[in-house]
């Protein structure tokens, strides 16, 4: 007699659309945090322009300037 291996059986219960629940969740989730800590279009290309001030930015991309922190997004209207 040979002994066969047998799932058990839970019905309709089935744990790949909870797994694929959660990965779809964990890819939405990455992607929306990428998204929200880097805005840069890939034109920009900011460069400290010290000769000007000390806190003035120009991209050399655009030409646009701005004054303070590094900025994040494209300042092209």
């Amino acid at each position: 007699m040979s002994a066969s291996l047998r799932m058990p059986n839970w019905g309709c219960f089935s744990a790949v659309p909870i797994l694929v629940l959660i990965l779809g969740l964990s890819v939405f989730l990455y992607l929306w945090i990428t998204r929200r800590n880097s805005t840069l279009t890939r034109a920009c290309r900011w460069r400290l322009d010290r000769r000007v001030a000390p806190d003035a930015w120009r991209c050399a991309a655009c030409g646009a300037v701005a004054r303070g922190a590094e900025p994040r997004d494209c300042l092209r209207a």
